[in-house]
């Protein structure tokens, strides 16, 4: 038993030196693989952490020197970013390693602080591309200009460069002088209408004397008292309602309905004396008066006679009893 059991690990020993034997080249030939594997990786690594300091650098320089409240610079500096960072993810903590992923997080304190700034100064420009009310256009300049005082008088400045900072002060009084111009021309504008509305006013009286004490029924009387009305009411175009402007475009519009009634008038008495000149029928020339006493009579009996003055009707009653008479005379 003793000599089969001798044999037996004799037999296991020679088994494992003929596998010994074997295998170490097997482990030799792994060994370089893993080796040659490592030294790929190696090159690997360094060509990756090689083009992320590269990357990085770009971004580095955004962060000094760009005016990162500028959209393309903000997305340009983000994108190299974002790819640096990504080749490294993973990498053991080094100094390039370190300088890559500080300088990322860098970026991201500075955008923050850009994207505030570039909100108010968006929000600014809508107001002013809108022409929104000035106390709108005072609010939006006052919160950029409040971010940038707590921005300069706070640790965040270091936290972005000046070259945005001045940026968003450049425009800050680029759109203060803005409203500064739209002051100045408002008070213009104001002036010129002032005097604009003077005028009017004094036109729109002589029309308004015209409505009340003239024969509208006369051809030049109606046209100077329109001219008079036309003009007052241009000169007030676009003013905003006030008792001046009111009263000037309620005369012109009082005008409109007298003259309205004043033709009226006028065609019938033109028919009449047509029908008188040319000598034309008895018939025709009673009909042609009936035909303006019918109408003196709807309108005194109706409120048109609140639209026109009585020195009108008065002119049309006048001018049918003297064809009335001449009618009478003819018999």
């Amino acid at each position: 038993m003793i000599k089969n059991k001798m044999a037996k690990l004799v037999g296991t020993a020679m088994a494992a030196t003929l596998m010994l034997s074997v295998t170490t080249p097997v482990v030799a030939n792994a060994n370089e693989k893993e080796e040659a594997s490592k030294a790929v990786q190696s090159q690997e690594y360094n060509e990756q952490l090689s083009i992320a300091i590269e990357e990085i650098k770009i971004v580095a320089d955004y962060l000094d020197n760009k005016d990162l409240t500028n959209r393309d610079n903000r997305e340009y500096a983000l994108a190299f970013a974002s790819a640096a960072v990504e080749r490294v993810r993973g990498m053991e903590s080094s100094e390039n390693v370190d300088f890559i992923n500080g300088t990322a997080n860098q970026l991201r304190k500075a955008i923050d602080i850009a994207d505030r700034l570039y909100t108010e100064m968006n929000n600014i420009k809508s107001a002013f591309d809108e022409d929104l009310s000035r106390e709108h256009k005072e609010t939006v300049l006052g919160y950029l200009n409040e971010s940038l005082s707590e921005i300069v008088h706070s640790s965040l400045k270091n936290d972005i460069n000046k070259a945005s900072l001045n940026a968003a002060n450049s425009f800050l009084h680029e759109y203060a002088n803005k409203l500064t111009g739209e002051t100045v021309k408002s008070e213009e504008i104001n002036k010129e209408n002032n005097e604009q509305l003077a005028i009017a006013i004094e036109e729109i009286r002589i029309v308004a004397d015209y409505l009340d004490n003239k024969d509208l029924t006369n051809r030049d009387n109606r046209e100077y008292a329109l001219a008079f009305a036309s003009a007052a009411v241009e000169r007030v175009r676009g003013m905003e309602s006030s008792e001046n402007v009111d009263f000037i475009n309620g005369t012109a519009n009082q005008l409109r309905k007298a003259i309205d009634i004043a033709d009226r008038l006028n065609v019938e008495m033109n028919n009449i004396k047509s029908a008188f000149d040319e000598d034309l029928s008895r018939e025709h020339k009673e009909t042609v008066l009936g035909y303006l006493n019918g109408s003196l009579s709807e309108i005194v009996h109706s409120s048109l006679k609140n639209d026109i003055n009585k020195a009108s009707l008065n002119a049309a009653n006048n001018f049918l009893h003297e064809y009335a008479n001449k009618l009478a005379s003819e018999m």
